[in-house]
């Protein structure tokens, strides 16, 4: 059987850089379950996440580079934006001159929300429309935000 490369942007999950940190080669800045003093069911541990960002000029596959050192490339969000800044895409474009694609942040490909699996292993949708400084406190594992869904 063979597969057709899609032409959209497929997705997929990356990790919480800010809940759960990282590790390569040289470091290991991953973090445990006691330093999520916010409590594992108010911390996104993985969100929705475009595989295939593509505008004009760039070309990101963050599967196939996950230790690079084009950052954008890294399957992680809330690492390089922060703050209420870093809330997620709803359905960007990608592939075009004027694609609206950020690999810098975590994506959804429905204008609904965006699928999130916090760290004590459920899932959310979470609406597009909800407050971006919500959505940065679910991203923190230990700021004393006690966030709602709603």
């Amino acid at each position: 059987m063979r597969i057709r490369e899609r032409t959209s942007a497929v997705t997929g999950f990356a990790a919480n850089y800010t809940a759960m940190g990282y590790m390569n080669d040289n470091e290991d800045k991953s973090k445990d379950f006691a330093s999520i003093t916010d409590g594992t069911s108010n911390t996104i541990f993985y969100a929705e996440k475009f595989t295939k960002c593509q505008t004009s000029t760039n070309y990101y596959n963050i599967w196939a580079y996950g230790d690079a050192s084009w950052y954008e490339w890294n399957p992680v969000f809330a690492a390089y934006i922060t703050g209420p800044a870093s809330k997620f895409q709803v359905n960007p474009s990608s592939g075009n001159a004027s694609a609206t694609c950020n690999p810098q942040l975590a994506q959804s490909p429905r204008s609904s929300g965006i699928l999130v699996a916090l760290g004590d292993g459920s899932t959310r949708h979470l609406n597009a429309t909800m407050d971006e400084d919500t959505w940065w406190a679910l991203c923190t594992p230990d700021q004393g935000e006690i966030s709602s869904f709603e």
